[in-house]
């Protein structure tokens, strides 16, 4: 249809040009042209296409065919409204198709930058002036890169020579990457005489509109708007292979007068570096406000190439290092502007010793984090029933059910010792409560913030609780036995060991019950992780109480271990079984590294598991034949050399590319990243956005999403409501999501969200224990599909 348009006009032109004055030429022109556009408008995506102006021919083109469509139309235009006999501006207008974009000049972590390559005879081309971009999450969130969508016009100034006076014909070749689910090359040419173009152009003020338009979103320099930017960072310097946190912040109505108050704005991204450097800094998306100047920062995270030295810094800039970029304002009209910045990096040598000043922007905001409505006494009750529940999950059972079994071994000890073996339990569980709770004050007086489970998300931690579940799992097979520093091997039946190993019990069953949450948990851990240190420290003691309170209870009921079975050979068959639902626990780790780093990852781990059975076999086989001193020794070389080993699987982890290993069953793969933006995008269309808080390493998340949002019930449901799903997955770090749960109130995952577009800014929160009925009561109904 566009070509039988194209031919009509080339003929109708020829004809009337040779035959008729020039005014009845363009009015029957007119008149045709508007009869071809109405003729062609049922076409969806062709009558988009006709809402760029007119070109000739040869001027227009497409490409990037997908599904026998073409993606991306190029048109060359040349505002000839605006040229000069020194200047004339020519631009590329790309259409690309809804949901379809190319890249920036700086394509992020992947993609290819746009490339025109132009000639023009007797000018001197300007370089590609490059409107302010958008960001765009591709990878599942993991990959972040630059560019336009819908629509973006490219232009050059060419500079004419006076003393040219041959013909000057423009040809322009684009070669462009447009990506959706898929990417595809595409080029295309165009060409066009920039004389006839400059003598009789249609459409002149609609096509100079377009210039203007591109025009204002092209980057000024700060002092341009009156603004000063200013870079704050973690550390006083940064080394080869730092990583580090930064900060933006403006300030406004510098030196201009009448004053525009500028604001940062990260809807699009925020901040978008131009070039490619050794020096990597990524925008979070997040914009912390503090009481005193700067009173917004726009916050950001990098990291610098282990392999770049100082010496090696560009000559002739003061600092020698700097990262150039374009960072997006908005004033109080909601005017989008970006400003071209260079950000100072203060790059030191590797052996030089630099001070920690920790992200303190986001610890000075973290008191304004959104807490629950509640109270300390009301919270405080909360952990506690929180803390009670945590021994129904998933996490807590394997070794709820060795206390089980020891229990049962109540009925040949004294009261005390009894006792002592439940004190024992809950002294174990409340010094890893307040070593977690320091841990949490600690990284947030150093400006980090993190939350519930946040040691899930380091290879370190998952890789010694899996050294230390597989040993205690051969400890119960009877491969070796716990030793005291006498010398003597202690058994199941002796009671100074019982103490140890109930103490043992109880760090070991708080590290495995922070993956899990339950109810009351979330409001409850909101609450302390939004608090003062001392709140930190009352609520998560109160969950420890809560977690060990019932084997407590119970060793100090008077008889309650004449009501379970007597102590007999059946012991050890339940002990092997203990053993292997500890061994069912190293799997789920395994899973998790494996999902995160792949099979190299996987491997890795499985290598370490297996050295540290191996050597705890050959401990067993001398345990019996050496002297207390030698076994301590051995104890501690085997200790240093388990804490080497993981080092390095860590290390090989964090290399590692995760692989699609196809475990997942939920469609949980299908859900889009989520991003405020993508928020937005969806609410703006007219679609439900239920939003998934989730993380791998989260099994009540697990849980939730396989026998709830996976069934056929809830996705149906989905599908008939036009509800778009997005997933904040937390497995990994990452900023904007903890920031993000912070504002309902939330330390930690799970956490679902259902935004309706008549209210989008008062989401229906859900509990952390999901059912099919209150996810299908708080979908909004009577919603049809939008088309």
């Amino acid at each position: 249809m566009v070509k039988r348009r194209s031919i009509a006009l080339w003929i109708f032109d020829r004809w009337h040009l040779q035959r008729k004055p020039l005014w009845t030429a363009r009015a029957a022109r007119v008149l045709l042209l508007t009869w071809i556009t109405s003729a062609v408008s049922i076409s969806t995506a062709t009558a988009a296409n006709e809402e760029a102006p007119w070109v000739p021919p040869s001027a227009r083109a497409e490409a990037g065919i997908s599904d026998g469509e073409p993606r991306l139309r190029g048109r060359l235009l040349i505002d000839a409204n605006r040229s000069t006999l020194d200047t004339v501006r020519i631009g590329v207008l790309f259409d690309l198709d809804p949901g379809w974009h190319m890249y920036w000049r700086n394509p992020g972590d992947s993609g290819i930058a746009t490339q025109l390559e132009i000639n023009v005879p007797g000018a001197e081309i300007g370089p590609i002036e490059w409107p302010v971009p958008t960001t765009f999450d591709e990878g599942d969130g993991v990959i972040i890169t630059y560019g336009y969508q819908d629509r973006v016009l490219l232009m050059n100034e060419l500079r004419l020579d006076p003393d040219y006076q041959g013909p000057r014909p423009i040809s322009v070749t684009a070669r462009v990457l447009i990506c959706k689910t898929e990417c595809i090359p595409a080029s295309f040419s165009v060409s066009r005489s920039l004389t006839d173009a400059l003598v009789n152009a249609p459409e002149n003020a609609r096509i100079t509109s377009l210039f203007e338009a591109s025009e204002q979103a092209l980057p000024v320099a700060p002092s341009t708007l009156g603004v000063e930017p200013e870079i704050l960072y973690s550390q006083s310097g940064l080394r080869p292979g730092d990583s580090f946190d930064a900060g933006l912040a403006i300030r406004s109505c510098v030196d201009v007068e009448p004053c525009t108050r500028w604001e940062l704005d990260a809807r699009g991204g925020g901040f978008f570096p131009e070039t490619e450097s050794p020096i990597r800094i990524q925008s979070t998306g997040l914009i912390f406000t503090m009481d005193g100047p700067p009173d917004a920062v726009l916050d950001l995270i990098g990291e610098v190439d282990p392999e770049i030295e100082p010496a090696q810094a560009p000559s002739g800039r003061d600092p020698p290092w700097t990262q150039s970029g374009v960072l997006t304002l908005r004033d109080e009209t909601g005017r989008v502007k970006g400003i071209r910045i260079d950000v100072p990096i203060p790059l030191v040598a590797t052996d030089t010793s630099v001070t920690s000043f920790g992200a303190h922007w986001r610890s000075a905001a973290g008191a304004s984090l959104n807490p629950p409505d509640v109270g300390l006494l009301e919270a405080a009750l909360l952990a506690l029933l929180g803390g009670l529940i945590l021994n129904l999950m998933p996490c807590v059972l394997p070794i709820l059910a060795i206390k089980v079994f020891a229990v049962t071994e109540f009925s040949g000890q004294t009261r005390r010792a009894l006792a002592n073996q439940g004190l024992a339990y809950m002294g174990g569980i409340l010094v890893s409560m307040l070593a977690l709770a320091g841990a949490v004050v600690s990284l947030r007086t150093l400006g980090t913030q993190v939350g519930w489970g946040f040691q899930f998300q380091s290879p370190l931690f998952i890789c010694l609780i899996a050294i230390l579940l597989i040993s205690f799992a051969l400890n119960l097979f009877g491969v070796f036995e716990i030793s005291g520093p006498g010398g003597r091997a202690l058994s199941w039946g002796q009671e100074g060991t019982k103490g140890r190993r109930s103490f043992f019990e109880g760090l070991l069953a708080v590290a495995l019950a922070t993956p899990c949450s339950a109810p009351f948990l979330g409001t409850a851990v909101g609450f302390a992780f939004a608090s003062s240190p001392a709140v930190i420290l009352v609520i998560f003691v109160a969950v420890g109480i809560g977690l060990g309170m019932p084997f407590l209870i119970v060793s100090l009921i008077p008889g309650a271990a004449r009501m379970l079975p007597k102590p007999g050979p059946w012991m050890n068959i339940l002990r092997g079984f203990l053993g292997f639902s500890l061994l069912a626990t190293v799997v789920w780790l395994l899973w998790l590294i494996g999902s995160r780093s792949g099979t190299d990852g996987l491997l890795a781990l499985i290598i370490l598991l297996l050295a540290v059975s191996f050597s705890l076999f050959l401990y067993g086989a001398i345990q019996t034949r050496s002297s207390g001193p030698i076994r301590i020794l051995i104890v501690l070389v085997w200790l240093a050399a388990a804490i080497v080993g993981a080092q390095w699987t860590t290390d090989l982890i964090e290399r590692s590319e995760p692989t699609d290993t196809g475990t997942q069953s939920t469609k949980a793969d299908e859900w889009a990243a989520w991003s405020p933006t993508a928020v937005d995008v969806a609410l703006s269309e007219g679609q439900t956005v239920f939003v998934v808080f989730s993380a791998d390493w989260c099994i009540t998340c697990q849980v939730n999403e396989r026998f709830v949002l996976a069934q056929e019930e809830i996705r149906s449901a989905f599908e008939r409501l036009n509800v778009q799903v997005l997933k904040a997955d937390w497995t990994e770090r990452d900023e904007r999501i903890r920031s993000e749960l912070a504002r309902f109130g939330r330390a930690g995952v799970p956490l679902y969200l259902v935004y309706d577009p008549a209210a989008p800014g008062t989401p229906t929160r859900l509990p952390e224990l999901l059912s099919i009925d209150e996810v299908l009561e708080a979908l909004p109904v009577n919603r049809p599909p939008e088309r």
